[in-house]
């Protein structure tokens, strides 16, 4: 978890700040800001988020991920297993761990 890690030339603290940086450049206020910002699920404001990061999502996908109430259904329940109270900027890899275990649980 090198890329975490504060002991480096660019400290992820730094990274992150910049990435969540509201004047700057950074796709991270995006997700944060863009409403509607619902935790608990999928929007389409997540999937045009997506896209400031270049990680394109299709139409098909779009559809079945917007629409599909089984997908929906698999996606809200790995997302019910995220701790609530997590930060980014302070996740440690206990906080990472249960994010992996959650999207891998909802394949």
């Amino acid at each position: 978890m090198e890329a975490l890690s504060d002991d480096t030339a660019r400290p992820a603290t730094e990274r992150l700040g910049k990435h969540y940086d509201p004047v700057r450049r950074g796709a991270g206020t995006t997700f944060l800001e863009l409403a509607p910002v619902d935790p608990t699920t999928i929007t389409a404001a997540d999937l045009h988020a997506l896209t400031v990061l270049n990680a394109g999502v299709d139409a098909l996908t779009t559809r079945r991920l917007l629409s599909d109430p089984g997908i929906r259904a698999d996606i809200e329940q790995g997302l019910a297993g995220l701790p609530s109270d997590a930060d980014l900027a302070t996740a440690d890899h206990t906080t990472f761990g249960t994010a992996q275990t959650s999207v891998d649980s909802s394949r």
